[in-house]
């Protein structure tokens, strides 16, 4: 039967309405420059979270104004992030094909696996801004993360029955809501601010003169900013499960918010919003996507953009259908659903969203980014032809910092096979063996941001034949001894092919070191040079405290000074006084037959001579390692063969990094290269002097899959002072030398070592009293003698930071231990839970938390999410062991921290 409204009674028609919803094609040319006015961002592996991330604050454009005015004429756009993101901005404005990120995410310091490993969006959000706001820091732009982003609230602790208050201001740069259990934005927060009373065993400590007291506690916002960040808590964790999970539930916005109900003085400022962008996911814990949806000028125009496709939307589609709760066919839940909200105060909408025009670009910016549109199109027109391209190596000192090295000899690249993968290499330009090496350098310049005559010296890197019959080399050899070597170029009318010293067809990378200038007598200035007598000298100074060496830059010498007058003036330049007793200690760098290079030492008694004596070979582009010792110190001994111990030791050393197990951000505080036959007791003496703590009362572990395993590791496997093993004994494969630094943990112990027998470990969870979610991890091993009020009081002794100075002074333990519980038959786990609350002393918000399941010793017996499932006593009965109810919470949250929350996750990470 046809319903008569779709009847046509003239000609016996049906009439049939279809509602189509059709998302923009993909993967085939799709103009979305022409169809929309606006390019999208190129997926480079996972990157849709930033890329989302990245359209919204490109249309927030106060910021993107911000970004264009930072200062980066000298900036190198490999290293560079406001450079890079004023680039990114700049082709997303005036393009007309997708951007690739890849120059952003180069100048973060990622490389492939950063850019295929998908990260939380809100993470990435205030990684991003921090980094910004920190860029900004010192220029005209200071001030201006703050000022768009940054909002106030406080946290108050209000006695009811006395005249005491406790107020704490903070700051946020978005807002977390709940999704579970709340319809909508205004409900999430409600409940954000909702106040809970301390009260029993929960009493506010209120200072020596109230004491403990029952207190109200809340949230009240003070001010709103202009650009307001709502994070949808759309990932919980799932107790039962142990992992996490999205919460797929309905959950609404409008596109006006008014939050004037939150604010503590409703006249204080203005809380009207309307919507700019709606950041999307769509999956589950583990996988998904992200797209946005962006309102460009709050005129409810909206467009949907996915990576490098942008298109115009329906309101419904982009406000509507991302609510969540939708189901599928299959009546399965829909796990598309908005994840971020991005709302415009509507007094400053038209601050925020200002227009922004080619006058408003430094016209520095504009001239280099056109030039290198220009240099890109001629490059590529130019390099048709592959027979004579090349790569040219740019090397600087900066390069000699980050690879930890100060050997020429370990930064260059022979192929091109080398660098592609190198994590290390981030510099390099194309060029072609025929152009002019004029055409080149200009280039350069340009890319570096400098004047190619006043600011940098181009070095040839070359290869350098060794006559090997010098007195520091008596064993003779067939093959002639090469190394690397730097030759002064101030010949650029030359080819490439004819200007470096070997075909190129043979080789696919040349090199050239760029000297720059250094900061000498108060100001910046290229050292000064006699191209006809000087050469070019890489120095690192040995640190006897770290047992490393440590670049400090180049030196140029002339081949006719004493090298004793050379180390005078590496002296000088670093700050370190000279005197008569003051000792040289000086190793150079020398090539082998096995193409390695190996470090001898120089004699004193050769540092009177030139450096054409001194040194062998005598070349720009050497390296020398020196050490500076006083003669007058007491301990000068024991550093005086440190350098000689180094090279002795050298094959046989391994880098560790050395960790306090107490320190909550998980640095290390030292390193140390040490030989695997370093005594157990050698380490926790260099440990103890560094951090000036007796010996006999430190610990150490070596490095275990993760903390928590490491946290609980039984105390037989705690190496001390007494321990008679050593460093090669803790760990099984030495077959091969260790590619990273090996960790190693200590911790500081209140007592002797020898107590340990008698004493047992406690992981200690802290909760400050105003900030019940905040929790910070202490170990405190307790005497197993001892009663809850010596435990107590002990704790007290030894880690006194736990009391407040203006508090009670009093601890109490929220750590569950067990006891017995009486059920009844066939009672409900809702009535047991509610019988349960008051034995535990937890408020509402605290219990709604907890999971509880019930346990046959280790194994599951059945869930109680279910308040109206029913205690069965003849099953429990049946069982010959004992039941257990198991509460389960998460030890440490982290408020912030919304997916994949295991200890294996990646973190985002922007240098």
């Amino acid at each position: 039967e046809i319903n008569s409204d779709f009847l046509h009674s003239p000609d016996n028609t049906v009439r049939i309405i279809a509602n189509i919803h059709a998302d923009p094609p993909r993967n085939v040319e799709w103009d979305s420059k022409g169809q929309t006015g606006f390019v999208g961002l190129r997926n480079i592996g996972a990157t849709c979270y930033m890329n989302s991330f990245l359209q919204t604050i490109y249309f927030t454009k106060k910021l993107r104004k911000a970004v264009y005015a930072l200062p980066t004429d000298s900036d190198d756009q490999a290293h560079s992030i406001p450079l890079a993101l004023q680039k990114l901005f700049y082709d997303l404005q005036f393009t007309d094909r997708s951007v690739s990120t890849k120059k952003l995410t180069r100048s973060f310091g990622w490389d492939k696996p950063d850019e295929f490993c998908q990260h939380d969006i809100q993470e990435f959000c205030r990684v991003l801004l921090d980094k910004l706001e920190s860029k900004m820091e010192g220029t005209t732009m200071e001030g201006i993360i703050p000022s768009l982003f940054q909002g106030q609230y406080v946290q108050y602790v209000r006695c009811t029955q006395v005249q005491h208050e406790s107020r704490v201001q903070q700051t946020f740069y978005d807002v977390p809501l709940q999704i579970r259990n709340n319809a909508n934005i205004i409900e999430s927060f409600r409940d954000f601010c909702k106040s809970e009373i301390l009260t029993g065993e929960n009493l506010y400590d209120a200072g020596d003169v109230h004491g403990l007291q029952e207190a109200e506690k809340g949230v009240q916002f003070q001010h709103f900013p202009p650009v307001l960040c709502l994070h949808l808590l759309r990932f919980e964790y799932d107790y039962n499960l142990c992992q996490n999970r999205k919460i797929n539930d309905s959950y609404s916005f409008d596109y006006h918010l008014n939050l004037s109900e939150f604010l503590e003085n409703s006249n204080s400022s203005s809380c009207s919003y309307k919507l700019l962008s709606i950041l999307v996911h769509s999956g589950d814990n583990s996988s998904g996507h992200y797209v946005s949806f962006i309102n460009p000028e709050l005129d409810e125009q909206w467009f949907k953009f996915d990576d490098e496709v942008v298109a115009h939307v329906a309101s419904s589609d982009a406000i509507e259908r991302n609510f969540g709760g939708i189901k599928d066919d299959d009546s399965s839940m829909y796990n598309t659903s908005a994840y971020m909200l991005v709302y415009i105060r509507e007094d400053y909408q038209k601050d925020v969203l200002c227009d922004i025009d080619l006058k408003d670009i430094p016209k520095n910016l504009i001239k280099r980014f056109d030039y290198e549109k220009k240099s890109f199109f001629k490059r590529r027109e130019n390099m048709l032809d592959n027979d004579d391209l090349i790569y040219m190596q740019i090397i600087l000192n900066t390069d000699f910092y980050i690879r930890q090295t100060f050997n020429l000899n370990e930064i260059i690249y022979e192929t091109s096979i080398d660098f592609p993968n190198d994590k290390y290499y981030t510099r390099f330009i194309r060029a072609r063996s025929s152009e002019l090496f004029s055409g080149f350098v200009e280039r350069l310049a340009h890319e570096m941001g400098v004047n190619l005559d006043e600011d940098i010296r181009i070095w040839i890197v070359n290869t350098h034949k060794i006559n090997i019959g010098h007195q520091n080399h008596i064993h003779y050899h067939s093959q002639a001894l090469t190394t690397t070597a730097l030759t002064y170029c101030d010949d650029y009318d030359k080819t490439i092919i004819d200007l470096f010293q070997y075909k190129t067809t043979n080789r696919q990378i040349i090199s050239i070191f760029v000297e720059q200038k250094i900061f000498l007598n108060g100001v910046y200035q290229l050292l000064p040079f006699d191209k006809n007598d000087d050469i070019l000298v890489f120095v690192c100074l040995y640190d006897s405290q770290n047992e490393s060496p440590l670049f400090i830059g180049h030196f140029l010498f002339s081949k006719q000074q004493s090298l004793k007058k050379c180390l005078n003036d590496i002296a000088v330049r670093i700050e370190r006084p000279v005197s008569s007793s003051t000792k040289f200690i000086v190793y150079q760098s020398v090539p082998k037959h096995n193409q390695t290079h190996q470090y001898e030492s120089i004699k004193s008694s050769n540092f009177d001579l030139p450096l054409s004596q001194a040194l062998h070979p005598c070349i720009s582009g050497t390296s020398i390692m020196i050490q500076i010792l006083d003669m007058n110190q007491a301990h000068h001994e024991k550093f005086t063969t440190a350098l000689v111990d180094y090279f002795q030791n050298f094959s046989n050393r391994q880098e560790f990094y050395f960790l306090n197990l107490d320190n909550l951000r998980n640095d290390y505080l030292f390193k140390l290269y040490l030989p695997m036959e370093t005594s157990i007791k050698e380490i926790i003496r260099l440990i103890a002097e560094r951090i000036n703590y007796p010996e006999q009362q430190i610990i150490v572990q070596k490095s275990i899959n993760s903390i928590t395993q490491l946290n609980t590791t039984p105390l037989a496997s705690s190496l001390h002072i007494g321990s008679e093993q050593k460093l090669k004994d803790l760990y099984s494969n030495m077959r091969n030398a260790a590619t990273t630094p090996r960790k190693m943990y200590f911790k500081r112990l209140p007592f002797n070592y020898t107590e340990l027998e008698n004493r047992r470990l406690f992981r200690i969870f802290v909760t400050n009293s105003t900030r019940k979610v905040e929790k910070r991890e202490v170990q405190f091993y307790a005497k197993t003698s001892s009663t809850i009020a010596d435990f107590l009081n002990e704790i007290k002794q030894w880690i006194p930071t736990l009391c407040s100075k203006n508090g009670s002074q009093q601890l109490s333990l929220e750590k569950f231990f067990p006891f017995f519980l009486n059920v009844i038959h066939n009672e409900s786990f809702g009535d047991v839970k509610q019988r349960l609350q008051p034995k535990l002393g937890l408020t509402n918000r605290e219990f709604e938390k907890y999971r509880f399941s019930i346990f046959n010793g280790s194994k599951l017996m059945s869930r109680c999410d279910d308040n109206m499932g029913r205690i069965n006593l003849r099953e429990l009965k049946s069982i010959q062991n004992v039941c257990w109810l198991g509460l389960e919470l998460l030890l440490i949250s982290n408020p912030r921290k919304t997916r994949k929350s295991n200890f294996s996750e990646k973190p985002i990470r922007i240098n």
